[in-house]
């Protein structure tokens, strides 16, 4: 009896000392990774479409000399 109220009571201080743990440390870091990869995500999306514009430019003008090359 004396080893099974020991034992739950040690269960329940470990787990409440995980809970706190959880709450209290790996909640907010997890938040904080969250808004650090939508900032990342925001950052790709803006690299992407920065190099999609300047490969479209180049593809414009790559036609346009073809396109002299084949007038002359």
């Amino acid at each position: 009896m004396i080893i099974t109220r020991a034992l739950s009571i040690t269960n329940f201080i470990i787990a409440g000392s995980a809970l706190s743990f959880q709450v209290g440390v790996l909640y907010p870091w997890h938040k904080q990774l969250d808004d650090g990869f939508e900032e990342l995500k925001k950052e790709h999306l803006r690299v992407l479409s920065a190099v999609e514009s300047k490969e479209s430019r180049n593809s414009v003008r790559g036609l346009l000399g073809n396109l002299a090359a084949w007038k002359a």
